[in-house]
């Protein structure tokens, strides 16, 4: 009975996750950081062994280098410090030889193929050079790990990455290929390596390191995660461990008689490569509010010497201590997030809100245009971020803004904005804080922004940009809203429009005479 109740307990404990950047041989700085967390690990827990990563995650992704680090680390079970020479070998007996200018790639993709092997061997057994990814005696494995890649030829499929997984799924199946197919296929980055092909004869796919679009797998973890978990499981943490700054480099055009990829990919390369550190941040703001759960480290400069030295600053090394405590069960106390809302909000899911003003006064000549009405909710889920309507008094802007709100109501968040005093606007966003999260005792702007940040969908109307003098500080205002809502504008003066198009990328302008409402509705895009 213990075993059953140990199992479940097993299921229902909250997971913790790790992500590994690609990055070349300055991969070693993540098994570096991962030593140090290991070496604390066993610390604290007073262990007369060397603890394994794969006893403390529950799913490891990883692309380019950080794939093959998974693979180590979670497929052949090893500690930090043997993965760390594994990998050093590898090193070693992969780059010592390079290709003549005319042959693909410019080292020799059978070294690799040859290290791995030697290394599955060395850490499964003899005859083990071909082992697959998926152990038939082990199909859902305690720590289980993929390594990403894409198709050569649809490099920029909109359904992203494949994923060479260590364990059985139920949905969106690939191939269980060997361990040197998956390592060699997350490490074909076309400038170094020529891509390699995994299936039946009859139909092989070509595949290139994943770098070229998904350099920090962050995303594909917590999806995966979703999927693999279920949306309703607690998080305790994820740790993404990056490899210093991109190097811009590393996807320069090779020379022309290196031959490596076609035009048409190399065209491709800027356009597709994620900036590791852009995806990092945008984590960090997610997660800014939910202490100790997203572990962010990340050496910058030389390898060895600069990874210990940032290790040993004062905050890393705190970082490094609460995160121990997480993965040691020591922060029993600790609030956890769900997995489903690791993707939008990171707050408790939220009742959606509806904030309409109880004075809002009502024009009883006014007659709804259905055109109108439909144009505005079009362009507004759509791609387009801002609707404005300009015009003069009494044509029926906030009635239009109302019927918007209405047609919103329950289905996301709407809040309202009255622009007549500047006091009063700042008041009106600010009192969204409170109507998110009730019982919290104050908010300022930059607080409520953040609460934004982690919604999934919202409306805020402006309503009575009146004012010449506080246009300019409308349109910053606007311009500091986060991205995932929609924002009305109504206003009397022309100079509303002109005070706002500078942040539109495209639009679409509707005018009419006295005998049909004056306005404009632009729509479009804020840039940058």
């Amino acid at each position: 009975m213990s075993v059953e109740v140990d199992q479940q307990k097993e299921k229902e404990r909250p997971l913790r996750l790790l992500s590994l950047d690609g990055g070349g041989i300055r991969g070693l700085s993540e098994l570096l950081i991962l030593q140090e967390i290991m070496n604390r690990i066993k610390g604290k827990s007073k262990l007369d062994y060397e603890p394994r990563p794969c006893d403390y995650f529950d799913l490891v992704s990883g692309t380019s280098t950080g794939g093959l680090i998974a693979l180590l680390l979670s497929r052949l079970k090893l500690t930090v410090p043997q993965a760390t020479k594994a990998y050093l070998e590898l090193a070693k007996y992969v780059f010592s030889e390079k290709k003549w200018f005319f042959q693909e790639g410019t080292f020799k993709s059978s070294k690799l193929k040859e290290a791995i092997q030697q290394q599955v061997e060395l850490s499964l057994g003899q005859t083990t050079k071909n082992a697959l990814m998926i152990d038939a005696q082990e199909p859902h494995p305690s720590c289980r790990a993929f390594v990403c890649a894409v198709a050569a030829h649809d490099y920029a499929a909109p359904t992203g990455p494949t994923l060479f997984r260590t364990y059985e799924v139920v949905k969106n199946k690939t191939l269980n290929c060997t361990i040197w197919e998956a390592g060699l296929a997350t490490s074909a980055a076309p400038t170094f390596f020529k891509l390699i092909e995994i299936g039946e004869s009859s139909a092989k796919i070509g595949y290139l390191d994943a770098g070229l679009g998904y350099n920090n797998p962050i995303e594909l973890l917590i999806d995966e995660a979703q999927r693999e978990f279920g949306r309703d499981r607690s998080l305790a943490c994820i740790v993404s461990l990056g490899t210093g700054e991109t190097d811009a480099s590393y996807y320069e055009r090779p020379d022309t008689f290196e031959k490596i990829v076609p035009v048409k990919l190399i065209k491709m390369l800027e356009k597709i490569t994620t900036n590791a550190g852009a995806v990092a941040q945008r984590y960090e703001r997610k997660f800014k509010d939910v202490p100790n759960t997203y572990f962010r480290l990340n050496k910058l400069g030389n390898v060895t010497q600069l990874t210990t030295g940032y290790l040993n600053e004062a905050k890393v090394s705190q970082e490094v201590d609460q995160l121990v405590d997480v993965l040691t069960g020591a922060q029993a106390d600790q609030n956890y997030v769900k997995l489903g809302a690791v993707g939008g909000p990171l707050l408790p899911v939220l009742p959606i809100k509806w904030a309409f003003p109880e004075n809002l006064p009502v024009n009883l000549n006014f007659v709804a245009r259905e055109e109108l009405d439909k144009a505005i909710r079009t362009h507004l889920s759509e791609e387009s971020r801002i609707c404005i309507l300009q015009g003069m008094g009494g044509l029926g802007k906030t009635e239009m803004a109302r019927n918007l709100a209405i047609s919103k109501r329950g289905r996301c968040h709407v809040f309202w904005i009255d622009c007549r005093r500047q006091d009063e606007m700042i008041s009106d966003f600010v009192a969204i804080g409170p109507m998110l999260v009730p019982g919290k005792a104050t908010f300022d702007v930059a607080a409520v922004r953040t609460l934004l940040t982690l919604q999934d969908d919202w409306l805020i109307i402006i309503d009575n940009v009146d004012e010449e003098e506080r246009l300019q500080y409308i349109r910053k205002f606007i311009l500091s809203l986060p991205y995932q809502g929609q924002v009305l504008v109504t206003g009397r003066l022309t100079k509303t429009r002109g005070a706002v198009i500078g942040m539109v990328r495209y639009g679409l302008v509707w005018r009419s005479n006295h005998t049909k409402p004056a306005a404009y509705i632009i729509t479009g895009l804020v840039l940058p």
